[in-house]
């Protein structure tokens, strides 16, 4: 984890919450930057969606936040902190880690170039760990399982998740991470 002065790391598995200007505690929510709840993203994301075939955009997130199986990491050196937690993915023992950065100043392309290049390396390396990355007012890069995103992927696809995916983005974000080693 990044050593600047303010970082913040929040491991919700352990309750234990350290204050910066990026976090307060309200009712049991985690209040992150500008006033975006994490909880209520979570929620958002539980919604149904019509792009996604009547599915929840993210049916997992609330489950895993409520359930402490989620750990968010904040820094401002992010592929530094992304390498780490991938290297120590055992050692942390949550099911998906959140490394938000606040700073990123790319594009997503470039956030998801990043991404994909560490999951050739970790397929290479035969690591059971994939990246996934979202972009917003702050650069978020999901680090968990790639056999328990590969499961997920398979319930979503039989509600008919990804029906209106473009076929490429379906062949090169869903097809690319199935086939990751060929």
């Amino acid at each position: 984890m990044s050593a600047y002065d303010g970082a913040m790391y929040v491991r919700s598995k352990e309750k234990e919450i350290f204050k910066t200007d990026k976090l307060e505690k309200q009712k049991g929510y985690r209040r992150i930057g500008k006033s975006v709840l994490i909880r209520d993203w979570a929620e958002e994301l539980a919604k149904p969606t019509e792009y996604n075939n009547g599915v929840a955009a993210c049916p997992f997130a609330l489950p895993a936040i409520e359930a402490g199986e989620v750990n968010m990491i904040f820094t401002e050196d992010l592929w530094a902190d992304v390498v780490r937690v991938c290297k120590s993915f055992d050692k942390l023992n949550f099911k998906v880690n959140l490394i938000w950065d606040y700073f990123f100043e790319g594009s997503y392309e470039q956030l998801e170039a990043g991404c994909m290049k560490l999951n050739k390396a970790l397929a290479e390396m035969e690591e059971d760990i994939w990246l996934l990355c979202y972009l917003g007012d702050e650069a978020i890069v999901f680090v968990q399982r790639w056999s328990e995103l590969e499961n997920a992927a398979a319930k979503l696809e039989k509600l008919g998740y990804y029906t209106n995916y473009d076929p490429q983005e379906y062949e090169r974000l869903i097809l690319g991470r199935r086939n990751r080693r060929q």
